[in-house]
């Protein structure tokens, strides 16, 4: 009866965990420097997950108007469209909701020479 209560918890743990819908992968990766403009974010999540804000500000403070059309939508992989961008530090700021409600957050900057 134990060792059965033991791999409830430890799968009832390990399901509970993986549902928070954790960052893949984001383009432009963080840090990086970019000798072109990107037309575009991607943002990977392992599982489903709804964008539920986006914001873009360049390094000086000022903010880049982005499409909410990308808010809301239920997916592993997003795309934020661009509009043209200026050279400069821009930092970019992310949150979610992952498929089991839990709200997740994240930030990248890159650069634009």
């Amino acid at each position: 009866m134990k060792f059965f209560l033991i791999v409830l918890v430890i799968v009832f743990q390990s399901s509970f965990v993986y549902a928070h819908s954790p960052l893949k992968s984001i383009i432009p990766k963080d840090g990086i420097v970019l000798n072109k403009a990107p037309v575009e974010i991607k943002v990977y999540f392992k599982l489903s997950a709804k964008l539920l804000k986006i914001t873009l500000n360049k390094f000086e403070g000022n903010e880049v108007k982005l499409s909410k059309e990308p808010l809301m939508k239920n997916s592993k992989n997003h795309s934020i469209p661009l509009p043209p961008l200026k050279p400069g530090i821009y930092n970019f700021k992310w949150r979610a909701m992952s498929e089991d409600g839990h709200i997740i957050k994240g930030k990248s900057n890159f650069k634009l020479e």
